[in-house]
């Protein structure tokens, strides 16, 4: 099986379209979220078949628990954890992923998945907190991890994937996204003043700077050119080469795209993709 996050991330989402395609019944009746993660896991298992799909695996190699002990204390510090703190503190606090794609017995792990339902009121903080540590671990180098809520469609669903990986890979990732977007049911773009619609239209609504905390005056860095920075002068647009320009068509002349792009997978504030810090804004609102 090849290693390549954007090869593993187009697996992923083959095998959700197939979920959606077959098993609709299950998002109608809102079934549990264990239900809809064991059924995606069977599709997963068909797309890396030379590996083991497993649903809440705790265990590494041989036996011992799956702990990340940096992200215990992180999520003590912020009320998250799985015990009480005392228990924590005694190295008894275990991570159960919703699904992995691993060999068992083996260091050779390639996702690892953190699913929600948007009928419930659950937040993903805490999985956005383990998946980042278990991407950062060096003790199991997960290569891919995608954090997503279970929601009435395919492209409802894809729309609310967040991606855990080298920050390198990003940028590309979120391209995949937005071609499997563009393909099935589309989504609002803006671009200049004018909002079209590639297809149909999502749910989420325009991008403004302040849904980021991002003030006037602040400078957002293009993602393929550390060199190439913009500086917000409203909500909604940049000044870049002494014009004013929204982030999407931005993106788009920098990308020599001819299709309209999302400016929020392109461009970074403090080091972080804008639409990373959009999703994890809205998780805690």
């Amino acid at each position: 099986m090849c290693h390549n996050p954007q090869i593993l991330l187009r697996q992923f989402l083959q095998a959700l379209e197939e979920f959606y395609d077959n098993d609709k019944l299950l998002i109608k009746y809102k079934v549990a979220e264990r239900a809809l993660t064991h059924k995606l896991a069977e599709y997963l298992q068909k797309k890396f078949h030379d590996y083991n799909v497993d649903c809440e695996y705790n265990k590494v190699g041989e036996g011992d628990p799956k702990r990340v002990m940096e992200l215990i204390s992180r999520m003590c510090q912020d009320g998250l954890c799985y015990g009480d703190c005392e228990q924590c503190r005694k190295n008894k606090c275990v991570i159960f992923p919703d699904i992995i794609v691993h060999h068992r017995g083996k260091d050779d792990n390639l996702l690892v998945m953190e699913a929600k339902t948007s009928w419930s009121n659950s937040g993903q903080g805490q999985d956005f907190k383990k998946l980042q540590a278990l991407i950062d671990s060096g003790k199991y180098q997960y290569i891919l991890g995608i954090a997503f809520r279970f929601d009435s469609t395919f492209t409802q669903t894809v729309e609310t994937i967040k991606i855990f990986c080298d920050e390198s890979e990003k940028c590309a990732l979120y391209e995949v996204i937005r071609e499997r977007l563009v393909r099935t049911d589309g989504h609002e773009i803006e671009d200049g003043n004018t909002t079209r619609k590639v297809q149909n239209t999502t749910r989420r609504g325009s991008f403004r700077f302040s849904m980021c905390g991002i003030d006037v005056g602040a400078e957002v860095t293009f993602v393929g050119d550390e060199n190439k920075k913009a500086v917000v002068v409203d909500d909604r647009h940049v000044r870049f080469a002494n014009g004013t320009i929204s982030l999407s068509a931005l993106a788009k002349q920098l990308l020599g795209s001819k299709h309209p792009v999302p400016g929020t997978l392109y461009f970074k504030y403090n080091g972080k993709i804008l639409d990373d810090i959009r999703k994890e804004r809205e998780v805690l609102n």
